[in-house]
């Protein structure tokens, strides 16, 4: 509400509307009935009712970001989370459970999955890591993808991700820095090839978007 403020972190997941992040509850997450986007009933806490969550786990953490990948990752501005899917069955309010992973914190601009990880920018502005599930150690990893390229990095603000091309195999990830220039990350991981470089312009780039394989 006007009152209490709005979510910053919307998604879909798993046929139901998130929301996360508003003003009066920053770690709060709230999930929607099943395939009843703007019915927020929590009920009798059936399996298609309603989920009211919240990221408490010591600090005052302001979700920022929801993206659903492999589960519903949760990016906040001191830490990343995630709430685990089930093969045999969906997020209900009896099984859903949020937990803690890395310590990192996430920045403004949007992550994004790309090339079979999902990318975010640290708090800082000063790094990109990615968010990527390790089956050896059976949780989520946030390793720095930016660690030889630190240089281009400055205060990321947007994100556009073109995760294949007709005339270069790989995956691209195009940052659009706070200076007007933009860094272009370049992945193929089942090659272990990944690069960065950086587009400069007459003037300052103001934004990026991708539409399937299309740049704009």
């Amino acid at each position: 509400s006007s009152y209490r403020g709005f979510p910053q972190a919307i998604t879909f997941h798993e046929d139901r509307l998130w929301f996360a992040g508003t003003p009066s509850q920053p770690d709060g997450i709230w999930g929607s009935r099943t395939g009843r986007y703007f019915n927020f009933d929590l009920g009798d806490a059936k399996d298609d009712f309603a989920l009211d969550l919240d990221a408490a786990v010591g600090v005052t953490n302001q979700i920022r970001h929801l993206v659903s990948n492999r589960d519903l990752q949760v990016f906040a501005s001191q830490s990343e989370f995630f709430i685990p899917s089930f093969t045999d069955r969906p997020i209900t309010p009896a099984n859903a459970k949020i937990s803690a992973q890395t310590p990192f914190g996430t920045g403004f601009a949007r992550p994004q999955s790309l090339d079979g990880a999902t990318l975010f920018v640290q708090a800082t502005g000063t790094a990109v890591r990615e968010y990527v599930f390790s089956d050896a150690q059976n949780s989520y990893t946030g390793g720095m993808v930016s660690l030889l390229s630190s240089h281009l990095i400055k205060q990321p603000i947007q994100l556009a991700v073109v995760k294949g091309s007709l005339s270069r195999p790989g995956a691209y990830g195009f940052y659009l820095m706070n200076d007007g220039t933009i860094g272009v990350y370049h992945s193929m991981r089942q090659e272990k090839k990944a690069g960065w470089m950086r587009w400069t312009t007459t003037g300052k780039f103001h934004s990026v978007c991708a539409v399937e394989e299309d740049l704009f």
